[in-house]
């Protein structure tokens, strides 16, 4: 999920939603991911995916750094479009997945009453029509929900619409937007005790799920960088060696990184430590820190390498992520 920023409506545009769900439909097979459900309001979008073979922050990344920009161009504005990084929750499957397929597909009818699951037009930017089999969404993977209701599609289409028409009722369960509990270098966290500080620097993720659950996760990623629990001793040695490789290739000191010194040689170090970091699982604040440069200027150096890039430059880029993950 992500916000567009303060009041920006970028999907009360048709013109931009098919944007949106066109780019779906090229990177979906491209980064082997499935989509379950999705939705899109005028101010932000939900995504419940399956992922693949590529991490959730390259799949991201792909489909949001091409949108914005055609958003700012077809609006002729500039700056964010999304407030932040999105928020990405992981979730239990077999007690949560449908859950999340509901709140996600009933939130354009939240709250509106007499609210009809059959009626089409009220979901017309969401994954409900392509369940029903009323629209043709090649990238969205109906059968996987449908067969969690039976294995006959039209018996498993008739109880799919009568949870959905359960849940207009229903009060939103809790956690289902913010996840139950986080998880980090301080183990397994309610939500609900987490300070603001400690969920910006002390966490690797959100858990929509069971207590065990979590601490399954926990279990599973201990030790591992992207997508797990920090080691902070063994990534500063690992990014010690990265910044070396970065500087050795481009042909200048260390301390040019930080220096911001307009020199060419600099300029293009800097643009692409602030895209390996970035592809690498890094947060912008936590790459302009290493880096000595505000968010804003992560989030220029990275958009300019985008625009500019090249075959070689991508090949530079995918050797530095490799080696990254082997000094870890």
């Amino acid at each position: 999920m992500s916000h567009a920023v303060e009041d920006f409506k970028p999907f009360a545009r048709h013109s931009l939603c098919r944007d949106f769900t066109s780019r779906l439909q090229t990177l979906v097979p491209k980064h082997g991911v499935r989509i379950l459900a999705w939705a899109l309001m005028p101010n932000h979008f939900h995504l419940l995916i399956e992922t693949g073979g590529s991490p959730i922050h390259a799949f991201m990344h792909d489909l949001l750094t091409g949108f914005c920009i055609r958003v700012n161009r077809d609006l002729e504005r500039r700056g964010h479009v999304f407030m932040s990084r999105f928020k990405s929750i992981l979730v239990e499957r077999q007690s949560y997945l449908l859950k999340l397929v509901r709140y996600i597909h009933l939130n354009p009818v939240k709250g509106l009453a007499g609210a009809d699951p059959m009626n089409l037009e009220s979901f017309r930017w969401t994954g409900h029509p392509a369940i029903l089999g009323e629209d043709d969404v090649p990238w969205q993977d109906t059968g996987q929900v449908l067969s969690m209701f039976s294995k006959i599609r039209q018996d498993a289409i008739r109880a799919y619409i009568s949870f959905l028409g359960a849940g207009l009722g229903l009060e939103d369960e809790p956690g289902l937007e913010e996840g139950l509990f986080q998880v980090g270098r301080s183990g397994v966290v309610p939500i609900r005790e987490v300070s603001t500080d400690q969920r910006r620097y002390d966490f690797v993720g959100v858990v929509l799920g069971s207590r065990d659950f979590a601490v399954s996760v926990v279990s599973r990623l201990e030790g591992c960088r992207r997508g797990g629990i920090r080691n902070r001793r063994s990534e500063h040695i690992a990014l010690a060696k990265l910044l070396d490789d970065i500087c050795r290739d481009s042909g200048i000191r260390k301390r040019e990184l930080r220096s911001h010194r307009r020199k060419a040689g600099s300029v293009l170090a800097r643009k692409i430590a602030c895209v390996v970091l970035s592809r690498s699982g890094f947060s912008r604040a936590d790459i302009g820190r290493l880096l000595g440069l505000t968010r804003q200027g992560v989030g220029w150096a990275i958009a300019s390498y985008d625009r500019n890039k090249t075959i070689e430059a991508e090949e530079k880029i995918t050797k530095y992520c490799s080696l990254f993950n082997e000094y870890l």
